[in-house]
C-alpha cells in the first residue's frame, strides 16, 4: 500500500511525496534514494537518538478515522512532548529579546512546565494502549506507522497564526462570570439588554466569510458567532495550525466604553469565558488578555490575575483609544506586562467608537472602503507615541506587536521618526537610540493585511527596511472577510524568510515552548 504525503505549497524544497508503508525501514537505509535514506536513519535506531528527537515511545499514527497522536519531537504541535525535550525560545542574536528576570522568569517557567506535563501524560497513555494492542505485530504495524509520522514531520513545518478572532454569541454569554449587579445590568439594560457601541460603517457584503455561517435576515450581532468546532474544521485542521493566538471581536470594544468600571468587569468575565469555552478545550489555542485600557490600574490588576497562566500569552489593546498608548497614564499596563514578560498586541479595532478619538484629523470617512483604508492610522499614532515616550527604555522586557496595520506605512513613519529624533532629540532625551533601533529589539509586525501591488517585487522592496525575515509573523485574521491563507501569504515572500515568518518569529516573540526538533 502507498500513502501519499504532499509537501506544503509554500515550501520550495523538493521532497519525496510518498513512501511504501509495507517496506522494511532497515532495508531502506541501504538504498541510494537520499530522502528515503534520511528517513530510515531517523527511525531505524530509536534508542540512540538524543533527547528531543523522534523516539518509539512518543509517536504513532492512529487507525483510519482516529486522530494522530503526536509526540516529543513533533514540530507541528506547539507545546507537546517531554519537558527535557522542550526549551523556551532562546535569546537570538537577530531578535535580541531581553531575557526574563526574577519573578517573571519563574512565572513563565511554570507556565511552560504545567501544561506540557499534563499533555505528555495523555500522549504516553495513548502510546501504551496502542503498544498493548499491537504487541503481536509491532515491527510491521508500529514501525510503519512511525515511518509515516516521521515522513509527515519531514514534509511540513510548524505554523503559528498570530491573529484568530473568536467571540461570544451575545454579551449575555458572560453573565455566569459576572457579579450580581453587573449581570442584572447586562440582562435588563435598554430594550433587549446591554448593547455594545459599534461601527457606523458596514462592510457591503458582511464582516465574516459567508461560508462560515448561514446568512439570513435578523442577525443582531455585527460579528456572527463561530463555534470552536467550526474553527477546528475550517481553519486549525485544514491549514495545519499548530498554535493559534486568539484575539477578541466585540470584546475589544470594552476598552472604549465610557463606563470604565463596567468595562473592567466585562473584561474579566470575557477572559474567564474565553478560558473555559476556547482555551482549555483546545490546546492549540492561546489567548490575549483583554483589559480596560481606559482604567490602567484595573488593566494592570487583570494582567497580574491571569498573566502567569500558560493559556494566555499576551495583552490585547485595540487601535481605538482616548490617549495614545505611550502616554505615562498607561504605565501600570506596561509595568505589569514587563514584570510578567508578556508582549502587548496593538490591534486595529474600534477606532472612532465610544471614547476613542476620530480615526483621522480630517474627520469621519463616509464609506467603509475609506475606513478600511485608514483604520491603521490609530495604530501608527500608538506606534510613534510608544517609541517617543521611551517605553522600551523604562520597561526593557516589554515587546509589542502591531497587528492588522499593514506593513508599508510603518517604513515611512520610521524613516521620518528617525530623522526627527536626530534633529529634536533634546525634547525626548530618554530615547537614547534611534527609534528604529528599538523596533528591531522589541517590535514585531503581523502579515495581515499584506499589501498586494500589481508587481509583487514592489512589495519586497518597500518593506525591506523592516527586516521582514526577523520581524514578520504570519496572521490570518480568520474568520473575517479579508482572511489571508498561509499559502497565499508565504508564496508572496522569499523562500528564505518563510520558516521565520511561519513560526520562529512568533515563538520567540510570545515565548512559546517549542520542540527541540523544530529548531533543526
Amino acid at each position: 500500500m502507498q500513502r501519499h504525503v504532499g509537501t506544503h505549497p509554500a515550501d520550495d524544497s523538493e521532497v519525496v511525496r510518498s513512501i511504501e508503508l509495507g517496506d522494511d525501514v532497515h532495508l531502506r537505509a541501504s538504498r541510494n534514494d537520499t530522502e528515503k535514506s534520511c528517513l530510515a536513519a531517523l527511525i531505524a535506531q530509536p534508542a540512540q537518538r538524543p533527547a528531543g528527537g523522534l523516539n518509539d515511545g512518543a509517536a504513532r499514527i492512529g487507525e483510519p478515522g482516529e486522530p494522530k497522536q503526536l509526540g516529543t519531537g513533533d514540530p507541528t504541535v506547539g507545546g507537546l512532548g517531554d519537558e527535557t525535550a522542550i526549551e523556551q525560545s532562546p535569546k537570538s542574536s537577530t531578535h535580541g529579546w531581553p531575557r526574563l528576570t526574577g519573578s517573571a522568569r519563574e512565572r513563565r517557567g511554570r507556565r511552560c512546565a504545567g501544561r506540557l506535563g499534563d499533555r505528555d501524560k495523555d500522549i504516553h497513555r495513548s502510546v501504551e494502549r496502542d503498544r498493548a494492542r499491537d504487541a503481536g505485530n509491532y515491527g510491521a504495524h508500529y514501525m510503519s506507522s512511525l515511518a509515516h509520522w516521521a515522513f509527515t514531520w519531514y514534509c511540513r513545518r510548524m505554523l503559528v497564526d498570530c491573529d484568530i478572532h473568536a467571540g461570544y454569541e451575545t454579551v449575555a454569554d458572560l453573565v455566569p462570570y459576572l457579579d450580581g449587579p453587573t449581570a442584572e445590568l447586562v440582562r435588563q439594560s435598554g430594550t433587549n439588554g446591554l448593547a455594545m457601541p459599534t461601527y457606523p460603517w458596514n462592510h457591503p457584503t458582511g464582516w465574516i466569510r459567508h461560508d462560515l455561517y448561514e446568512r439570513r435576515e435578523g442577525h443582531v450581532a455585527n460579528f456572527v458567532y463561530m463555534s470552536l468546532d467550526t474553527l477546528r474544521a475550517r481553519h486549525l485542521d485544514p491549514y495545519g495550525v499548530d498554535i493559534g493566538i486568539v484575539e477578541p471581536d466585540e470584546a475589544a470594544v470594552f476598552s472604549v466604553l465610557p463606563n470604565s468600571q463596567l468595562a473592567a468587569r466585562l473584561c474579566s468575565a470575557y477572559n474567564d469565558w474565553l478560558l473555559d469555552a476556547w482555551l482549555q478545550p483546545e490546546p492549540r489555542l492561546r489567548g490575549m488578555i483583554v483589559v480596560p485600557a481606559q482604567w490602567p490600574e484595573a488593566a494592570a490588576r487583570e494582567i497580574r490575575r491571569l498573566g502567569s497562566r500558560d493559556e494566555f500569552v499576551g495583552v490585547f489593546l485595540p487601535g481605538g483609544a482616548r490617549v495614545p498608548y505611550g502616554n505615562p497614564i498607561y504605565d501600570p499596563i506596561w509595568e505589569a506586562a514587563n514584570d510578567l514578560g508578556l508582549p502587548v498586541a496593538v490591534h486595529t479595532h474600534y477606532e472612532s467608537i465610544g471614547i476613542a478619538g476620530p480615526i483621522t484629523a480630517a474627520g469621519m470617512p463616509d464609506f467603509y472602503s475609506e475606513y478600511h483604508t485608514l483604520c491603521g492610522s490609530g495604530m501608527y499614532g500608538h506606534f510613534v507615541s510608544i517609541l517617543c515616550h521611551g517605553i522600551f527604555e523604562r520597561f526593557p522586557d516589554t515587546r509589542m506587536a502591531m497587528v492588522e496595520g499593514g506593513l508599508v506605512p510603518f517604513v515611512g513613519f520610521l524613516w521620518r521618526l528617525d530623522t526627527n529624533w536626530k534633529g529634536c532629540r533634546s525634547e525626548i532625551p530618554w530615547c537614547r537610540r534611534r527609534p528604529s533601533d528599538y523596533v528591531w529589539d522589541h517590535v514585531r509586525f503581523a502579515t495581515q493585511p499584506l499589501e498586494t501591488p500589481d508587481d509583487p517585487a514592489q512589495l519586497l522592496r518597500a518593506i525591506e527596511f523592516l527586516r521582514p525575515s526577523e520581524t514578520l509573523m504570519y496572521a490570518s485574521d480568520f474568520p473575517h472577510w479579508d482572511f489571508d491563507e498561509p499559502e497565499q501569504t508565504l508564496r508572496q515572500l522569499p523562500a528564505e524568510w518563510r520558516d521565520n515568518i511561519r513560526w520562529r518569529n512568533a515563538t520567540d516573540f510570545f515565548r512559546l515552548p517549542v520542540p527541540v526538533a523544530a529548531r533543526s
